[in-house]
């Protein structure tokens, strides 16, 4: 398509008023909403990719706090998900009366990366806040335990509510220019979830050994600051404003409100069973950082590919709860087979080991990972 046709200038009729052509501008409004798609579904790859790098970083930084590694993951896990929730929950319920989706997940793009920044200031400093209060408190170890529990998840809070709250408005904007909505959500999830994965693995592996906590949070904060910045000048010409009180709400239907309670239980067993396999790899592999890792990249793979699949089972064959029966028997049969491969995993790592010479550095953290993969993978 020529530019020409594309910037057309107004047109005098005969009559002598003016018009535009309008097929050139729904042509460079699609164009337009193509590109600011693309670039959010590439962004979202990086949001999950930096989100999991804070995960990571935090977990040695609590970790310090706590003095124990098992409250840590804890704690860390509690946080994620605690803020994930109430993300989720709030803008959820606005995201619909948003007149632009995509400036408000911009701007919480931005929050994100600026309060993330300076985490490692507030982990550092917990003690002006633990000190006052366990002045009040009954002076034992396992009320100490508690307080520190919690103080150490108030820095985490805020970015992971506002991370929670980017998916309901990711998918509220493009529910309203996709006709295809659960492969849409779908693939959203799914890419998420993937960078989620990438950032796993690069900072269990990688930038922390290399770059330290600090900076590994601050490198993870400008990715976030650089997706908002990006995306808030491909809308700043669109106004942020509620739409009127008389338009549609959406609100679960009656008969899906089950749903709701069923995710909260699935996600209570995901999350006991992330700290329980954490606990399993420690045993195994001897660093309980490389096992928290191992553990959300696993995870974190199957949940990406879980989704993008039954994104797309959901909308090719329709049915989504029967499907997600058909899931939910099937994990409990995975679990049970993963009990008797746990039995069996140190010998087979030990024999993989001798059998492949996998002694440097590397070598061993790809036998960390294979033997993930093969515990963790399916359930």
């Amino acid at each position: 398509m020529r530019k020409s046709q594309l910037y057309q200038r107004p047109t005098a009729g005969a009559d002598g008023s003016i018009y535009y052509d309008r097929g050139a501008i729904s042509n460079r409004n699609s164009m337009y909403s193509r590109l600011v798609n693309t670039i959010a579904f590439v962004a979202f790859f990086a949001s999950g990719f930096a989100a999991l790098v804070y995960q990571i970083a935090w977990f040695r930084m609590t970790a310090t706090v706590l003095g124990n590694t098992v409250h840590a993951s804890a704690a860390v896990l509690a946080a994620f998900m605690a803020g994930l929730a109430i993300g989720s929950w709030v803008f959820g319920r606005i995201a619909p009366r948003l007149e632009s989706p995509m400036f408000v997940y911009s701007v919480q793009e931005i929050l994100i990366g600026v309060w993330a920044m300076a985490t490692p200031w507030m982990m550092t400093h917990l003690y002006v806040l633990f000190v006052p209060v366990s002045h009040v408190m009954p002076d034992t170890p396992a009320v100490g335990t508690v307080i520190r529990f919690f103080l150490a998840l108030l820095p985490m809070l805020l970015p992971t509510a506002l991370m929670g709250g980017t998916l309901p408005v990711l998918v509220e904007h493009f529910t309203r220019t996709d006709r295809a909505p659960y492969l849409k959500v779908g693939s959203l999830y799914s890419l998420n979830t993937f960078g989620a994965m990438a950032g796993a693995a690069v900072a269990g592996f990688m930038l922390i050994e290399q770059f330290g906590l600090r900076n590994t949070v601050w490198l993870a904060a400008t990715v976030n600051l650089g997706i908002g910045l990006l995306l808030i000048l491909l809308v700043l010409q669109r106004t942020l404003r509620l739409k009127s009180e008389t338009s549609r709400k959406i609100e679960p239907e009656i008969s899906r409100r089950y749903l709701l309670w069923l995710f909260f239980i699935t996600g209570f067993a995901a999350l006991g069973l992330e700290v329980c396999w954490t606990r399993v790899l420690v045993l195994h592999f001897g660093s309980s950082v490389y096992a928290f890792s191992v553990m959300l990249i696993i995870f974190l793979m199957g949940v990406a590919l879980g989704a993008f699949i039954g994104g797309w089972i959901a909308q090719r064959f329709g049915c989504p709860e029967v499907w997600l029966g058909i899931v939910l028997l099937v994990i409990p049969i995975a679990l049970f087979v993963q009990f008797h491969q746990l039995l069996n995993l140190s010998g087979l790592m030990i024999t993989v080991r001798d059998n492949f010479r996998m002694f440097s550095h590397t070598q061993v953290v790809v036998l960390f990972l294979l033997a993930g993969l093969w515990l963790l993978f399916i359930p």
